[in-house]
């Protein structure tokens, strides 16, 4: 089940901050006589957890959704940005796990990096594969089908909005090449470390093409980068990432409209013939930029010439010279063109359906999102309950596995069924699901039940319902909660912080 196992990660998160104020009880610099916030208010704790059918409310600061898009919208999504994206991190997790797996270091190096990754990339995947499930793009062509004929009606309608369904046509036709250049670039060039990492060096480069620094703002300058560079080559192994720049070059070379094509192509194409395993091993090998030890013997002696000379240098800058002059300008125009077209089609849209509740969008402001504790059936033959206990903890324990280790102090805990009152029917309540439409930004989000108590934090959402960004399925998606009885068990059994307990407004 896609949320058993939840528990040994949240023992990381668990952080908990005192904020201090002024004797008034208002904002204030630090002084020793400062004492805790008083907030006018702050939601009781219910330790009477949640039953299917259950009403909860999650109230946070999400990030967007786009249910209102028109199919020239998912077309783009479904048959060119999610497949691109997912492919080019396709290329870059299957090559960390297989050095992963064979090497510890890199394995330790990787293990973050993996996951932030594969968090995006997970979602793609189920996003993709919930809108096709869903046959979205022809509903959405059934909406406005509707629309048409809804216009058809009227010689007053079909003036106001008789040309937009053409419009917005053209405006993704228009905006296609460029997003897909922009995803190429982003997730393909962009996914190779020592690209991203020398693009820190731009403002030095700058600096020295157009002679606009004097020798004091460079000293510090190359000092910066001294200091930011220790945490990159901390986690950094080069011949992984030289592979992986080998394979998302000659990608992006065969994917990619020649118009996109970087200049530096042409040197590829002249010196090694397009032999981007030949072309990469020299980047890296001439590099100053691939081992800490070589990038600070250069900062110290800082050479302009060295640094526009270096390789690593010139390929990053040649992707970022192609964005800057073919792509970006470009992409955000086209943005812009579909957003202001948007706006006319959601207008249109309330105004075709004048007694329709629209539900809004996320605009990365404050949010409430409301449903009922739910189970769901991913598949056929296959039914998820609403909840998980800790005894999934002990099932998918595995003490070589980052994502499924646990303390030993848990594992006894839970084995001895040492629950203290945070148990049900014997059990601690782990995690449950219900129908409320979150989206990312929601990690953390206090989730209530209908007497305004907390019951939980949202984390998550189960993978076959992330496609609810741009279309809810009430069969299908669930967000994912903490239970909170988790959460005060760990408080106050795992971790012995019982004042911590005793501040809290725990009610039944």
């Amino acid at each position: 089940m896609p949320i058993t196992g939840c528990g040994p990660a949240t023992l990381e998160i668990l952080r908990f901050f005192r904020i201090y104020a002024g004797k008034d009880n208002k904002p204030a610099e630090y002084a020793t006589d400062n004492v805790p916030y008083v907030p006018r208010y702050s939601f009781p704790i219910s330790l009477s957890g949640v039953s299917e059918g259950d009403f909860t409310m999650v109230y946070g600061f999400p990030g967007r959704t786009n249910e209102y898009l028109s199919s020239y919208a998912l077309e783009l999504i479904m048959n060119h940005t999610d497949p691109i994206r997912i492919a080019l991190r396709d290329v870059r997790l299957k090559n960390m796990e297989e050095v992963m797996r064979d090497n510890d270091t890199v394995r330790i190096q990787y293990s973050a990096k993996y996951a932030s990754i594969e968090n995006a990339y997970k979602k793609w995947k189920g996003e993709l594969r919930g809108l096709k499930r869903l046959n979205a793009i022809e509903k959405k062509r059934k909406t406005e089908s509707a629309f048409g004929a809804w216009l058809d009606g009227s010689a007053e309608r079909n003036n106001n909005y008789g040309k937009l369904m053409g419009d917005l046509k053209n405006a993704y036709k228009e905006l296609t090449p460029y997003s897909i250049a922009s995803d190429y670039i982003n997730e393909g060039a962009y996914g190779i470390e020592l690209l991203a990492y020398a693009r820190n060096y731009l403002a030095l480069a700058d600096s020295a093409v157009n002679k606009t620094a004097n020798r004091e703002w460079v000293e510090k300058e190359c000092e910066r980068l001294i200091n930011i560079s220790k945490g990159f080559y901390k986690d950094y192994h080069p011949p992984l990432d030289e592979t992986i720049a080998s394979e998302l070059l000659e990608i992006y070379f065969r994917k990619t409209d020649m118009q996109f094509h970087p200049a530096i192509f042409s040197d590829i194409n002249t010196k090694y013939k397009n032999d981007f395993v030949k072309y990469a091993s020299d980047v890296f090998s001439k590099s100053f930029m691939t081992t800490q030890k070589k990038q600070e013997a250069f900062l110290k002696n800082f050479s302009a010439k060295k640094l526009l000379s270096d390789p690593a240098y010139l390929l990053m800058k040649s992707f970022e010279d192609v964005n800057k002059q073919k792509v970006a300008g470009e992409f955000n125009k086209a943005v812009a063109a579909t957003s202001l077209l948007q706006r006319k089609y959601m207008a249109s849209q309330m105004e075709m359906h004048p007694d329709k509740k629209f539900y809004p969008d996320a605009n990365s402001t404050l949010r409430v999102a409301y449903g009922n504790v739910k189970s769901y059936k991913p598949m056929n033959a296959v039914t998820y309950n609403y909840f998980t206990t800790a005894d999934g903890i002990i099932e998918k324990y595995d003490s070589t596995n980052y994502d499924f280790n646990a303390p030993k102090k848990l594992l006894a805990l839970i084995s001895k069924k040492d629950f203290g009152r945070y148990a049900k029917d014997g059990e601690l309540p782990l995690c449950f699901i219900a129908t409320n439409h979150t989206t990312g930004g929601n990690s953390g989000s206090p989730v209530l039940n209908a007497k305004g108590q907390l019951i939980g934090t949202n984390f998550d959402r189960v993978w076959e319902g992330t496609m609810s960004d741009y279309m809810f399925d009430p069969e299908m998606c669930r967000n994912i909660t903490l239970d909170i009885r988790y959460t005060l068990f760990v408080i106050d059994k795992f971790a012995n912080a019982q004042r911590l307990i005793d501040e809290l407004k725990i009610v039944q």
